[in-house]
């Protein structure tokens, strides 16, 4: 019983959370945000503490809270170790996804693109092996796209409590997403006979 219980921790998500929140008392977040010039510089690093420093309360609470809800289930439909693994390279993906694509951006900072990397490779997995699912996905899936286009379009409905001067990156959200869902598929191809072996390493 005590063994299945530790089993089923999300230990990759709750590292995550703890991450953010203990940087959050650094006196200065901005050492470790993705910035352009000094990542290109060969502050390397960057590329993955960028996704776990915030600029406000409200954003770190509003982004933890998905990572601890998304990463959770994430987790559980993909294991830990592959959970692990997917972040690890998700984030410096993310990272070099908007250096190439958005060349204007100075600063960044939050873990909203791995909520969506999460949140797309559970859905995956889900949607593969839970028919009965698929409408509450399909609903979600589209509630986000609506939220993408409202951000792509730049009208100003962020909760996050963000700066004047910052505004949301949805690519890192597509990005996030779209990795999510190769990520998922890959592991599918690679597991099509899987068991439910939830938490375990595979």
């Amino acid at each position: 019983m005590q063994r299945a219980v530790l089993r089923n921790i999300p230990y990759v998500t709750s590292a995550l959370a703890l991450a953010c929140v203990a940087l959050a008392f650094m006196p200065e977040g901005g050492q470790l945000a993705f910035e352009r010039h000094t990542i290109i510089a060969g502050q390397f690093w960057r590329a993955w503490t960028g996704h776990l420093v915030h600029f406000s309360s409200r954003h770190l609470l509003l982004d933890v809270g998905t990572l601890l809800l998304v990463g959770t289930v994430a987790e559980r439909e993909l294991g830990f170790c592959f959970t692990g693994g997917l972040v690890l390279l998700g984030m410096p993906i993310i990272s070099l996804g908007l250096l190439v694509m958005v060349p204007n951006l100075i600063q960044y900072r939050g873990a909203s693109g791995l909520d969506m990397l999460l949140a797309c490779s559970a859905g995956t997995m889900i949607w593969h092996d839970n028919p009965k699912a698929r409408g509450i996905l399909a609903i979600a899936g589209i509630i986000l796209i609506a939220k993408s286009v409202i951000d792509v379009l730049g009208i100003p409905l962020s909760v996050a409590n963000l700066p004047p001067d910052v505004h949301v990156v949805w690519q890192a959200h597509v990005l996030g997403a779209a990795i999510g869902w190769l990520a998922a598929n890959y592991k599918l191809k690679r597991e099509p006979l899987r068991e439910a072996r939830r938490g375990s390493c595979r």
